[in-house]
């Protein structure tokens, strides 16, 4: 395994994986300021491994011919969101640090966009212009981030009369 990267890309992926949701790697050289493309994120695709220092965009996985872009508009179309959720009543580790939680059903939610891995620390987000104004952030230690992500990831679905489900198939009205 390359120097850089994480040890636990295997088992992160995997849990989003078991969702059909992906991360992909959207760093790119500080010569260029504007984001990538979508034909871009297709040409890269999934990301394999997870290395520190770079940034990734989590996006739902495609059904065969469905571009990202589609997979995403659909998701969002579905009332579908990433989330990291935790309940209420329930401690919180110290070591994370938590901003913007949407209060939802004895749950706080933490919608995320983008997951940024650093030397020691991972900090998982979703943009301002996606969920304002929860614009979640839920930082942690690095070798946290797999048990984080193994108790908390789940897909939040919005139905239209305002109830949560959870796509292990748990209803919270």
């Amino acid at each position: 395994m390359p120097q850089n990267a994480f040890s636990g890309s295997k088992s992160l992926l995997e849990i989003l994986g078991k969702q059909d949701w992906s991360l992909h790697n959207i760093l790119q050289s500080s010569a260029r300021l504007e984001p990538l493309t979508w034909d871009e994120l297709e040409v890269r695709g999934e990301a394999s491994v997870l290395y520190r220092w770079d940034s990734y965009i989590l996006l739902p996985q495609p059904q065969a011919g469905e571009s990202y872009a589609a997979a995403l508009a659909q998701a969002r179309n579905e009332r579908k969101f990433p989330v990291l959720r935790f309940k209420k009543d329930e401690p919180k580790l110290r070591s994370l640090h938590f901003s913007n939680a949407y209060p939802a059903h004895g749950y706080d939610l933490y919608f995320l966009t983008h997951l940024i891995l650093k030397e020691d620390e991972a900090v998982a987000i979703s943009h301002p212009l996606v969920y304002p104004p929860y614009s979640s952030r839920v930082s942690m230690p690095l070798n946290f981030l797999v048990p984080v992500f193994t108790k908390h990831f789940s897909i939040a679905t919005f139905t239209e009369k305002g109830e949560l489900i959870f796509k292990v198939g748990q209803r919270f009205n």
